[in-house]
């Protein structure tokens, strides 16, 4: 529900609709792009398991 009122962070993706449709006002676009990592964590012993080799070859 908009009531029109408040202030939110969203991805462009997530809003890009609204504020094309003047349903949202773009008060501030970042010079600098925002990334997001995402990092993978497992077991040095686990290296060469099959499980992780797929992974990183996924991700990679």
């Amino acid at each position: 529900m908009a009531l029109g009122f408040g202030f939110s962070v969203l991805p462009d993706y997530l809003c890009a609709e609204w504020v094309e449709n003047r349903r949202l006002t773009l008060v501030l676009k970042p010079e600098h792009l925002v990334t997001n990592q995402i990092w993978l964590a497992y077991r040095k012993s686990e290296r060469h398991t099959e499980k992780v080799k797929i992974l990183l070859s996924i991700l990679g």
